[in-house]
Protein backbone atom coordinates (compact mmCIF):
# COMPACT_ATOMS: atom_id res chain seq x y z
CA UNK A 1 0.00 0.00 0.00
CA UNK A 2 1.40 3.63 -0.89
CA UNK A 3 2.12 5.92 1.85
CA UNK A 4 3.39 3.69 4.38
CA UNK A 5 6.76 4.73 5.21
CA UNK A 6 9.69 4.80 7.82
CA UNK A 7 10.43 8.06 8.46
CA UNK A 8 14.50 9.06 7.38
CA UNK A 9 16.35 12.06 9.03
CA UNK A 10 16.95 15.19 6.37
CA UNK A 11 19.30 17.91 7.58
CA UNK A 12 18.84 20.66 4.84
CA UNK A 13 18.97 24.12 7.19
CA UNK A 14 22.27 25.48 7.69
CA UNK A 15 24.60 28.66 7.89
CA UNK A 16 23.16 31.68 9.14
CA UNK A 17 19.34 30.02 9.34
CA UNK A 18 20.84 27.51 11.30
CA UNK A 19 22.74 30.19 14.04
CA UNK A 20 19.64 32.12 14.36
CA UNK A 21 17.91 28.73 14.88
CA UNK A 22 20.04 27.61 17.82
CA UNK A 23 20.61 31.13 19.12
CA UNK A 24 16.91 31.37 19.48
CA UNK A 25 16.69 27.81 21.22
CA UNK A 26 19.11 29.03 23.77
CA UNK A 27 16.80 32.48 24.23
CA UNK A 28 13.93 30.43 23.84
CA UNK A 29 15.31 28.63 27.01
CA UNK A 30 15.95 31.60 29.05
CA UNK A 31 12.57 32.70 28.90
CA UNK A 32 11.52 29.76 30.92
CA UNK A 33 14.10 30.06 33.40
CA UNK A 34 14.06 31.00 37.18
CA UNK A 35 13.69 34.92 36.29
CA UNK A 36 10.44 35.02 34.19
CA UNK A 37 8.09 36.69 36.08
CA UNK A 38 5.08 34.31 37.67
CA UNK A 39 2.38 36.32 36.57
CA UNK A 40 2.67 36.82 33.23
CA UNK A 41 -0.53 36.55 31.56
CA UNK A 42 0.04 34.08 29.05
CA UNK A 43 3.15 32.10 30.70
CA UNK A 44 5.34 33.82 28.59
CA UNK A 45 8.18 36.39 30.06
CA UNK A 46 7.52 40.20 29.16
CA UNK A 47 11.31 41.22 29.56
CA UNK A 48 13.94 39.85 27.41
CA UNK A 49 15.99 37.01 28.61
CA UNK A 50 19.92 37.66 28.51
CA UNK A 51 22.66 34.87 28.78
CA UNK A 52 26.48 33.85 27.30
CA UNK A 53 25.89 33.23 23.27
CA UNK A 54 28.49 30.85 21.95
CA UNK A 55 30.12 32.31 19.03
CA UNK A 56 28.85 31.68 15.51
CA UNK A 57 31.52 29.24 14.30
CA UNK A 58 29.93 26.86 17.80
CA UNK A 59 26.88 27.19 16.39
CA UNK A 60 28.04 25.99 13.45
CA UNK A 61 29.88 23.10 14.49
CA UNK A 62 27.43 22.00 16.66
CA UNK A 63 25.93 18.24 15.84
CA UNK A 64 22.09 19.00 15.16
CA UNK A 65 19.91 16.53 16.81
CA UNK A 66 17.01 14.12 15.43
CA UNK A 67 13.61 16.29 15.33
CA UNK A 68 11.96 14.96 18.03
CA UNK A 69 7.95 15.20 17.87
CA UNK A 70 6.47 17.31 20.51
CA UNK A 71 5.66 15.39 24.26
CA UNK A 72 2.11 14.18 24.63
CA UNK A 73 -0.47 16.99 26.59
CA UNK A 74 -3.90 16.44 27.99
CA UNK A 75 -7.03 16.84 26.37
CA UNK A 76 -9.70 19.47 28.25
CA UNK A 77 -13.13 18.25 28.23
CA UNK A 78 -15.19 19.85 25.70
CA UNK A 79 -18.85 21.35 25.29
CA UNK A 80 -19.12 20.07 21.64
CA UNK A 81 -18.34 19.71 18.32
CA UNK A 82 -18.47 23.20 17.78
CA UNK A 83 -19.71 25.13 14.41
CA UNK A 84 -19.35 25.53 10.93
CA UNK A 85 -19.64 28.79 9.00
CA UNK A 86 -19.49 28.28 4.93
CA UNK A 87 -20.90 29.61 2.13
CA UNK A 88 -23.85 28.84 0.59
CA UNK A 89 -24.79 29.93 -3.07
CA UNK A 90 -22.38 32.86 -2.09
CA UNK A 91 -24.40 33.83 1.52
CA UNK A 92 -22.83 33.03 4.77
CA UNK A 93 -24.71 30.40 6.60
CA UNK A 94 -23.90 28.57 10.47
CA UNK A 95 -24.58 25.56 11.64
CA UNK A 96 -24.24 23.82 14.88
CA UNK A 97 -22.76 20.26 14.49
CA UNK A 98 -23.96 18.59 17.39
CA UNK A 99 -27.75 20.01 16.96
CA UNK A 100 -27.66 20.00 13.17
CA UNK A 101 -29.68 23.36 13.44
CA UNK A 102 -28.40 25.73 10.68
CA UNK A 103 -28.98 29.48 9.73
CA UNK A 104 -28.65 32.42 7.08
CA UNK A 105 -26.53 35.58 8.20
CA UNK A 106 -26.24 37.43 4.70
CA UNK A 107 -28.75 37.54 1.37
CA UNK A 108 -26.10 39.90 -0.95
CA UNK A 109 -25.15 36.72 -2.54
CA UNK A 110 -21.19 37.83 -3.25
CA UNK A 111 -19.85 36.59 0.10
CA UNK A 112 -16.58 34.32 1.01
CA UNK A 113 -13.41 33.56 2.89
CA UNK A 114 -15.49 33.32 6.54
CA UNK A 115 -13.15 33.02 9.82
CA UNK A 116 -14.54 32.93 13.53
CA UNK A 117 -13.42 34.86 16.01
CA UNK A 118 -11.83 32.77 19.26
CA UNK A 119 -14.76 33.08 21.39
CA UNK A 120 -17.00 31.85 18.24
CA UNK A 121 -19.50 34.91 18.52
CA UNK A 122 -18.10 36.21 15.78
CA UNK A 123 -17.18 36.36 12.14
CA UNK A 124 -15.65 37.93 9.87
CA UNK A 125 -15.90 37.59 6.01
CA UNK A 126 -15.10 39.19 2.64
CA UNK A 127 -17.64 41.02 0.33
CA UNK A 128 -16.39 40.80 -3.48
CA UNK A 129 -18.46 43.00 -5.21
CA UNK A 130 -17.23 43.28 -9.08
CA UNK A 131 -15.83 46.48 -10.11
CA UNK A 132 -15.04 47.26 -6.46
CA UNK A 133 -12.75 47.31 -3.34
CA UNK A 134 -13.20 43.87 -1.62
CA UNK A 135 -14.59 44.92 1.53
CA UNK A 136 -14.20 43.68 4.94
CA UNK A 137 -17.37 43.08 7.21
CA UNK A 138 -18.05 41.40 10.98
CA UNK A 139 -21.18 39.78 12.14
CA UNK A 140 -22.57 38.13 15.16
CA UNK A 141 -22.95 34.53 14.76
CA UNK A 142 -26.50 35.08 15.25
CA UNK A 143 -26.85 37.41 12.60
CA UNK A 144 -26.85 40.44 14.63
CA UNK A 145 -24.17 43.65 14.83
CA UNK A 146 -23.53 43.34 11.22
CA UNK A 147 -20.84 46.22 10.36
CA UNK A 148 -18.16 47.02 7.73
CA UNK A 149 -14.99 46.76 9.40
CA UNK A 150 -13.31 49.87 6.46
CA UNK A 151 -14.03 50.78 3.20
CA UNK A 152 -10.79 50.12 1.87
CA UNK A 153 -8.23 47.96 4.21
CA UNK A 154 -5.65 47.51 1.92
CA UNK A 155 -3.43 50.41 -0.27
CA UNK A 156 -3.65 48.06 -3.37
CA UNK A 157 -7.15 48.13 -3.20
CA UNK A 158 -7.75 44.59 -2.81
CA UNK A 159 -9.00 43.40 0.60
CA UNK A 160 -6.88 39.94 1.56
CA UNK A 161 -6.30 37.25 4.94
CA UNK A 162 -3.02 38.86 5.33
CA UNK A 163 -4.45 42.33 5.87
CA UNK A 164 -6.47 41.40 9.21
CA UNK A 165 -5.67 38.79 12.18
CA UNK A 166 -7.86 37.56 14.79
CA UNK A 167 -6.27 37.40 18.35
CA UNK A 168 -6.12 33.61 18.86
CA UNK A 169 -7.70 34.68 22.92
CA UNK A 170 -10.23 37.68 22.66
CA UNK A 171 -12.89 38.69 19.99
CA UNK A 172 -10.46 41.66 18.48
CA UNK A 173 -9.01 42.73 15.33
CA UNK A 174 -5.57 43.79 14.15
CA UNK A 175 -5.45 45.42 10.56
CA UNK A 176 -3.55 47.83 8.42
CA UNK A 177 -5.44 50.88 8.16
CA UNK A 178 -5.85 53.01 4.95
CA UNK A 179 -2.87 55.03 5.92
CA UNK A 180 -0.81 52.28 7.11
CA UNK A 181 -1.47 52.65 10.44
CA UNK A 182 -1.35 48.89 12.61
CA UNK A 183 -4.99 48.99 14.33
CA UNK A 184 -6.63 46.71 17.03
CA UNK A 185 -10.39 47.07 17.63
CA UNK A 186 -12.88 45.21 19.61
CA UNK A 187 -15.38 43.12 16.95
CA UNK A 188 -18.03 45.20 17.70
CA UNK A 189 -16.04 48.45 17.36
CA UNK A 190 -16.65 49.91 20.55
CA UNK A 191 -12.98 50.04 21.60
CA UNK A 192 -9.87 50.24 19.63
CA UNK A 193 -6.04 51.60 19.73
CA UNK A 194 -3.24 52.39 17.38
CA UNK A 195 -0.61 49.79 17.79
CA UNK A 196 1.96 51.86 15.31
CA UNK A 197 1.09 55.40 13.33
CA UNK A 198 1.09 55.89 9.62
CA UNK A 199 3.89 55.56 8.25
CA UNK A 200 6.44 58.78 6.66
CA UNK A 201 6.61 56.83 3.12
CA UNK A 202 3.13 54.81 2.98
CA UNK A 203 1.79 54.31 -0.23
CA UNK A 204 2.58 51.75 -2.83
CA UNK A 205 5.12 50.01 -3.25
CA UNK A 206 5.50 50.93 0.82
CA UNK A 207 3.31 49.81 2.86
CA UNK A 208 2.64 47.65 6.10
CA UNK A 209 0.67 44.22 5.69
CA UNK A 210 0.71 40.20 6.18
CA UNK A 211 -0.09 40.68 9.58
CA UNK A 212 0.69 36.98 11.93
CA UNK A 213 -0.66 37.13 15.51
CA UNK A 214 1.79 35.49 18.03
CA UNK A 215 -0.35 32.25 19.75
CA UNK A 216 0.41 33.66 22.81
CA UNK A 217 -1.44 36.78 21.94
CA UNK A 218 1.27 39.21 23.28
CA UNK A 219 2.73 40.39 19.76
CA UNK A 220 1.75 40.88 16.19
CA UNK A 221 4.43 40.22 13.26
CA UNK A 222 4.13 41.88 10.06
CA UNK A 223 6.00 42.87 6.91
CA UNK A 224 6.85 45.86 6.28
CA UNK A 225 8.23 47.34 2.53
CA UNK A 226 10.08 51.18 2.42
CA UNK A 227 11.07 52.70 -0.59
CA UNK A 228 12.39 54.06 -2.40
CA UNK A 229 15.42 52.73 -1.91
CA UNK A 230 13.14 49.43 -1.65
CA UNK A 231 13.91 47.46 1.11
CA UNK A 232 11.68 44.76 3.33
CA UNK A 233 11.40 44.01 6.92
CA UNK A 234 10.22 42.03 9.08
CA UNK A 235 9.31 43.59 12.43
CA UNK A 236 6.51 42.40 15.48
CA UNK A 237 4.99 45.28 17.91
CA UNK A 238 4.25 43.79 21.45
CA UNK A 239 0.42 44.38 21.42
CA UNK A 240 0.40 45.80 25.33
CA UNK A 241 2.96 48.26 25.48
CA UNK A 242 3.80 49.54 21.36
CA UNK A 243 7.57 48.15 21.55
CA UNK A 244 8.77 47.38 17.77
CA UNK A 245 10.96 44.49 17.38
CA UNK A 246 13.15 44.51 14.68
CA UNK A 247 13.56 40.78 13.24
CA UNK A 248 14.89 40.71 9.44
CA UNK A 249 15.62 43.49 7.54
CA UNK A 250 16.53 43.12 3.92
CA UNK A 251 17.82 45.58 1.10
CA UNK A 252 16.85 45.13 -2.84
CA UNK A 253 20.37 44.19 -3.16
CA UNK A 254 19.40 41.50 -1.62
CA UNK A 255 16.08 40.87 -2.44
CA UNK A 256 13.27 42.65 -2.50
CA UNK A 257 9.83 40.74 -1.27
CA UNK A 258 9.41 38.74 1.86
CA UNK A 259 6.48 36.78 2.58
CA UNK A 260 5.62 36.27 6.86
CA UNK A 261 4.70 32.19 7.01
CA UNK A 262 3.26 32.64 10.53
CA UNK A 263 4.79 31.49 14.47
CA UNK A 264 6.09 28.57 16.04
CA UNK A 265 3.65 27.40 18.12
CA UNK A 266 5.55 28.43 21.44
CA UNK A 267 5.68 31.93 20.18
CA UNK A 268 9.76 32.18 19.99
CA UNK A 269 10.29 31.93 16.27
CA UNK A 270 8.63 34.19 13.45
CA UNK A 271 8.65 31.44 10.52
CA UNK A 272 9.31 33.69 6.77
CA UNK A 273 10.33 33.10 3.24
CA UNK A 274 12.17 36.15 1.21
CA UNK A 275 12.92 36.16 -2.65
CA UNK A 276 13.37 38.82 -5.69
CA UNK A 277 10.07 39.97 -6.36
CA UNK A 278 8.82 37.23 -8.95
CA UNK A 279 5.20 35.36 -8.46
CA UNK A 280 6.63 32.71 -10.72
CA UNK A 281 9.96 31.76 -8.60
CA UNK A 282 7.07 32.24 -5.72
CA UNK A 283 4.47 29.51 -7.45
CA UNK A 284 7.34 26.77 -6.97
CA UNK A 285 8.16 27.53 -3.49
CA UNK A 286 10.85 28.89 -1.36
CA UNK A 287 12.72 27.86 1.84
CA UNK A 288 11.17 28.15 4.71
CA UNK A 289 13.29 30.20 7.43
CA UNK A 290 12.80 31.49 10.93
CA UNK A 291 14.07 33.70 12.79
CA UNK A 292 14.18 33.77 17.01
CA UNK A 293 11.80 36.27 18.58
CA UNK A 294 14.18 37.38 21.25
CA UNK A 295 17.48 38.10 19.09
CA UNK A 296 19.59 40.62 20.43
CA UNK A 297 19.93 42.16 16.54
CA UNK A 298 17.49 41.55 13.55
CA UNK A 299 18.36 39.13 11.08
CA UNK A 300 20.45 40.35 8.00
CA UNK A 301 21.06 37.53 5.84
CA UNK A 302 22.56 37.23 2.14
CA UNK A 303 20.69 35.93 -0.97
CA UNK A 304 22.02 32.71 -0.94
CA UNK A 305 21.41 32.60 2.58
CA UNK A 306 17.77 32.99 2.48
CA UNK A 307 17.31 29.60 0.26
CA UNK A 308 18.77 27.42 3.11
CA UNK A 309 16.14 26.02 4.06
CA UNK A 310 12.86 23.05 3.35
CA UNK A 311 10.98 24.42 0.44
CA UNK A 312 7.53 24.86 0.95
CA UNK A 313 4.43 25.60 -1.17
CA UNK A 314 2.62 28.92 0.46
CA UNK A 315 -0.67 27.22 0.85
CA UNK A 316 -2.05 28.16 4.31
CA UNK A 317 -2.27 24.49 5.36
CA UNK A 318 1.37 23.81 4.28
CA UNK A 319 2.51 24.69 7.36
CA UNK A 320 1.70 23.54 10.59
CA UNK A 321 2.98 24.57 13.75
CA UNK A 322 2.38 22.38 17.16
CA UNK A 323 0.73 23.51 19.86
CA UNK A 324 3.14 25.31 22.64
CA UNK A 325 6.00 23.88 20.87
CA UNK A 326 8.92 24.70 18.58
CA UNK A 327 8.06 21.39 16.51
CA UNK A 328 6.24 22.23 13.28
CA UNK A 329 4.59 19.45 10.89
CA UNK A 330 5.36 21.21 7.04
CA UNK A 331 4.63 20.32 3.10
CA UNK A 332 7.55 20.13 2.28
CA UNK A 333 9.06 19.85 -1.42
CA UNK A 334 9.37 22.53 -4.38
CA UNK A 335 7.47 22.76 -7.19
CA UNK A 336 3.89 24.07 -7.54
CA UNK A 337 1.83 21.01 -8.73
CA UNK A 338 0.59 19.77 -5.33
CA UNK A 339 -0.05 15.82 -6.78
CA UNK A 340 3.54 15.34 -7.21
CA UNK A 341 7.28 15.71 -4.34
CA UNK A 342 5.43 16.73 -1.21
CA UNK A 343 5.89 15.02 1.68
CA UNK A 344 4.92 16.10 5.38
CA UNK A 345 7.68 16.45 7.39
CA UNK A 346 8.98 17.89 10.71
CA UNK A 347 11.25 20.74 11.12
CA UNK A 348 12.25 21.69 14.76
CA UNK A 349 12.95 25.63 14.74
CA UNK A 350 15.16 25.43 17.59
CA UNK A 351 17.40 23.21 16.00
CA UNK A 352 17.14 23.36 12.43
CA UNK A 353 16.47 19.61 12.52
CA UNK A 354 14.08 17.84 10.33
CA UNK A 355 12.93 14.61 9.41
CA UNK A 356 10.97 13.34 6.42
CA UNK A 357 7.54 11.17 7.42
CA UNK A 358 5.91 10.06 4.22
CA UNK A 359 7.04 7.91 1.29
CA UNK A 360 8.29 9.28 -1.55
CA UNK A 361 6.07 7.87 -3.75
CA UNK A 362 3.27 9.75 -2.37
CA UNK A 363 2.35 13.55 -2.68
CA UNK A 364 1.45 14.22 1.33
CA UNK A 365 0.36 17.81 2.18
CA UNK A 366 -2.24 19.77 4.73
CA UNK A 367 -0.79 18.16 7.86
CA UNK A 368 -2.47 19.25 11.01
CA UNK A 369 -1.77 18.28 15.39
CA UNK A 370 -3.96 16.67 17.09
CA UNK A 371 -5.30 18.53 20.16
CA UNK A 372 -2.96 15.99 22.43
CA UNK A 373 0.03 16.47 20.13
CA UNK A 374 0.35 12.85 19.49
CA UNK A 375 -1.39 12.18 15.67
CA UNK A 376 -0.78 13.96 12.32
CA UNK A 377 -3.84 14.20 9.96
CA UNK A 378 -2.35 14.96 6.30
CA UNK A 379 -3.91 14.34 3.23
CA UNK A 380 -2.19 11.96 0.45
CA UNK A 381 -2.07 10.12 -2.86
CA UNK A 382 0.11 8.63 -5.16
CA UNK A 383 2.64 10.35 -6.51
CA UNK A 384 1.97 10.77 -10.11
CA UNK A 385 4.82 12.79 -11.16
CA UNK A 386 5.31 16.07 -13.02
CA UNK A 387 2.06 16.21 -15.41
CA UNK A 388 1.17 19.58 -16.41
CA UNK A 389 -2.53 18.98 -15.83
CA UNK A 390 -5.32 17.87 -17.11
CA UNK A 391 -7.17 14.62 -16.99
CA UNK A 392 -3.90 12.58 -15.44
CA UNK A 393 -3.88 15.69 -13.12
CA UNK A 394 -8.01 14.90 -11.96
CA UNK A 395 -7.31 11.35 -12.16
CA UNK A 396 -4.64 11.55 -9.79
CA UNK A 397 -5.93 14.20 -7.95
CA UNK A 398 -9.10 12.19 -7.49
CA UNK A 399 -7.15 9.33 -5.03
CA UNK A 400 -6.81 11.95 -2.29
CA UNK A 401 -7.75 10.32 0.91
CA UNK A 402 -7.18 11.58 4.67
CA UNK A 403 -4.53 9.99 6.49
CA UNK A 404 -3.56 9.71 10.13
CA UNK A 405 -0.09 8.82 11.79
CA UNK A 406 1.93 9.10 14.84
CA UNK A 407 4.11 12.12 15.54
CA UNK A 408 6.99 10.21 14.43
CA UNK A 409 5.50 8.74 11.19
CA UNK A 410 4.86 5.74 12.27
CA UNK A 411 1.03 3.88 12.13
CA UNK A 412 0.03 5.75 8.61
CA UNK A 413 -3.41 4.67 8.49
CA UNK A 414 -6.36 6.57 5.93
CA UNK A 415 -9.65 7.34 8.21
CA UNK A 416 -11.36 7.44 4.77
CA UNK A 417 -12.00 5.18 1.51
CA UNK A 418 -14.71 6.49 -0.74
CA UNK A 419 -13.57 6.33 -4.17
CA UNK A 420 -16.58 8.28 -5.03
CA UNK A 421 -14.46 11.74 -3.57
CA UNK A 422 -11.36 13.05 -3.30
CA UNK A 423 -10.93 14.55 0.29
CA UNK A 424 -8.79 17.58 1.29
CA UNK A 425 -8.45 19.83 3.91
CA UNK A 426 -8.50 18.23 7.26
CA UNK A 427 -9.18 19.71 10.86
CA UNK A 428 -9.12 18.37 14.57
CA UNK A 429 -12.24 18.44 16.90
CA UNK A 430 -11.01 19.90 20.07
CA UNK A 431 -11.20 16.92 21.58
CA UNK A 432 -9.36 15.16 18.74
CA UNK A 433 -12.05 12.49 18.40
CA UNK A 434 -13.30 13.85 14.97
CA UNK A 435 -11.90 15.04 11.58
CA UNK A 436 -13.50 17.76 9.49
CA UNK A 437 -12.63 17.49 5.95
CA UNK A 438 -13.98 18.97 2.93
CA UNK A 439 -14.95 16.68 -0.26
CA UNK A 440 -15.39 16.92 -3.38
CA UNK A 441 -17.14 14.95 -5.96
CA UNK A 442 -16.64 14.13 -9.83
CA UNK A 443 -19.38 16.75 -10.56
CA UNK A 444 -17.02 19.50 -8.63
CA UNK A 445 -19.46 19.85 -6.31
CA UNK A 446 -17.83 20.42 -2.83
CA UNK A 447 -18.91 19.37 0.82
CA UNK A 448 -17.75 19.28 4.07
CA UNK A 449 -18.17 15.96 6.58
CA UNK A 450 -17.01 14.80 9.44
CA UNK A 451 -15.81 11.08 10.28
CA UNK A 452 -14.32 9.46 13.28
CA UNK A 453 -10.30 10.05 13.58
CA UNK A 454 -10.10 5.94 13.92
CA UNK A 455 -12.31 5.86 10.44
CA UNK A 456 -15.51 4.76 9.83
CA UNK A 457 -18.66 5.81 7.73
CA UNK A 458 -18.55 10.09 7.33
CA UNK A 459 -21.50 12.31 7.94
CA UNK A 460 -22.08 15.35 5.76
CA UNK A 461 -22.42 18.83 7.64
CA UNK A 462 -23.12 20.85 4.24
CA UNK A 463 -22.86 21.52 0.63
CA UNK A 464 -20.61 24.84 -0.13
CA UNK A 465 -20.50 27.45 -3.11
CA UNK A 466 -20.03 30.37 -4.30
CA UNK A 467 -21.37 32.45 -7.84
CA UNK A 468 -18.60 34.36 -7.38
CA UNK A 469 -16.00 33.97 -10.45
CA UNK A 470 -12.80 34.08 -8.81
CA UNK A 471 -13.36 32.20 -6.05
CA UNK A 472 -15.19 29.49 -7.77
CA UNK A 473 -13.49 25.86 -7.00
CA UNK A 474 -13.04 23.87 -9.44
CA UNK A 475 -11.11 20.51 -9.06
CA UNK A 476 -7.92 22.26 -10.66
CA UNK A 477 -7.59 24.93 -7.90
CA UNK A 478 -3.79 26.17 -8.07
CA UNK A 479 -2.15 23.19 -9.75
CA UNK A 480 -4.20 21.19 -7.60
CA UNK A 481 -4.54 23.15 -4.39
CA UNK A 482 -8.16 24.21 -3.65
CA UNK A 483 -8.25 27.30 -0.99
CA UNK A 484 -10.79 25.56 1.00
CA UNK A 485 -10.75 28.85 3.28
CA UNK A 486 -12.31 30.91 0.95
CA UNK A 487 -15.58 28.87 1.36
CA UNK A 488 -15.77 27.41 5.14
CA UNK A 489 -14.16 27.93 8.47
CA UNK A 490 -14.60 25.71 11.63
CA UNK A 491 -15.07 26.75 15.25
CA UNK A 492 -14.16 23.69 17.51
CA UNK A 493 -15.67 24.93 20.32
CA UNK A 494 -14.35 25.24 23.86
CA UNK A 495 -13.57 23.52 26.64
CA UNK A 496 -16.49 22.25 29.38
CA UNK A 497 -16.29 25.21 32.30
Amino acid sequence: MFGVHEPVISLSVRGVVRISLALGALLAMACQGDNAPQDAPTGRSAVEPTLAIPSARELLEAPVAEVQPPAPRPVPATSGLGRLAYIGDGDLWVKDIDSGAEHRLTTTGDVVLPRWSASGDWLLYQRDLPGQVSQAWLIKHDGTLERQLEAEVDKALQWTPDDIAWSPFDDVVAFVSDADSLVIESADGTTGRTLLPPMANAGLPAGRSNLRWSPDGEWIAFREHTGPPRSARIRAVRVDTGDVKELVSLTASQVDCVDLRGWSGDSAFVLFSAQTCSASLRADGLALLSVPLFASDPLLPSGEELAQGPVTLFHGDFVAPAPDSSVIAIADGGGRETWTSKSVSLLDAATGAMKTLTAPDTAAFSPGWSPDRTKLVYVAAPDIGRVGGGEPARLGSNQRRIWVMRGDGGGQTPVTSDDAYRDEYPVWTLDGSQILFARLDSGNQASVWIVNSRGGSPTKIADVSTPVASFAMPWFGYYGHVDWKYLYDFWPGQTAP
